[in-house]
């Protein structure tokens, strides 16, 4: 009995497309079958597939072509291609990248490859149209933000590059990194619960409960602690619970840390007041405020910026010269 996913195979031999659909109907794939580029663009755009495989060399377009027009078609543009070739060569492979395909599998392939890449791609999609509610309603949320304040949105922003950059530097993956750099986002968006200036309300804890409270229903742990922990210090004199070094995690670590800097210095990019922000900040990991090995990454990270910075600076100089 077929299941619910629909493969669309357009494989130009013949042979070869008779075994991919075996191996897929045998899974319980279902499978529509083109022999022809064009064919299968038509079929893409008309049947809706779950997922595509593609052969390199079809008639009237190939498969890189057909596998670029689906990227440039706004309905089809996340589609999964799987793009299968019995020339395994490293510039096919390239060119399958360049062209957004997915996977590029050589023939002869074996089945459980095969089998194991469509499983994975489909579940992968999946996961993305699960997280697309989530995603439409997080810019909904900072488009009221913005409105609401411009200033906590940017500076919301500056945390949230501030704090991808400390994860990678402390070997998170770009998963985590991901999911990172949404809670710095929206670390503050609790704030639309409040009266009177935003800019005013940033010490107060009250809008981390309020933005857990918003987000809790989307099940993001992680997020969520971010959100509600983020002005938490290591010591426990922080709030909104007073929690204190073995309660928090990473992800909170590394917000708490790069919201406190950006708030110092306000988003300022000259050296000077990075500087004397990196001092003050400094001073408060001294006092057990905030994660000594986090403020170290952010150091680095701020000073690769302060090279850049004077890097252009001088060239500006050199060409005003």
């Amino acid at each position: 009995m077929p299941g619910r996913y629909c493969v669309l195979v357009g494989v130009e031999d013949p042979c070869e497309s008779a075994i991919v659909r075996e191996v897929l109907e045998q899974a319980h794939y279902r499978v529509l079958v083109v022999d022809d580029g064009m064919q299968a663009l038509v079929a893409a755009r008309i049947e809706k597939p779950d997922l595509v495989i593609l052969g390199v060399a079809l008639p009237s377009l190939n498969g890189f072509e057909v596998c670029g027009r689906l990227r440039g078609d706004p309905d089809l543009d996340n589609l999964p291609v799987i793009m299968l070739t019995s020339l395994n060569e490293p510039c096919r492979r390239i060119r399958a990248e360049q062209v957004g395909a997915n996977w590029f599998v050589a023939a002869p392939f074996d089945r459980y490859e095969l089998l194991t890449t469509v499983r994975t791609l489909l579940e992968r999609r999946e996961r993305q149209t699960q997280l697309a509610p989530f995603q439409e309603t997080v810019r909904c949320l900072l488009t009221a933000l913005e409105h609401r304040s411009p200033e906590v949105l940017r500076h919301s922003r500056r945390v949230a590059r501030l704090a991808a950059n400390v994860g990678r530097s402390l070997f998170l993956d770009e998963k985590q990194v991901q999911e990172l750099m949404m809670g710095a986002l929206l670390h503050d968006i609790g704030m639309l619960g409040l009266d009177g200036n935003l800019e005013d309300a940033a010490d107060r804890w009250d809008h981390a409960v309020i933005g857990s409270q918003m987000l809790c229903r989307f099940r993001r742990p992680d997020l969520c602690a971010v959100v509600r922990s983020h002005h938490e210090h290591l010591n426990g004199t922080g709030g909104p619970d007073a929690l204190t070094e073995e309660d928090l995690s990473l992800p909170v670590r590394i917000v708490a840390v790069c919201n406190r800097f950006d708030w110092l210095t306000q988003g300022a990019s000259d050296p000077q007041t990075r500087s004397k922000g990196l001092e003050a900040l400094q001073t408060e990991v001294n006092a057990g405020l905030w994660d000594a090995e986090i403020a170290e990454s952010l150091r680095e990270v701020v000073g690769q910026f302060v090279l850049l910075h004077e890097a252009a600076t001088d060239s500006a100089s050199e060409h005003l010269a």
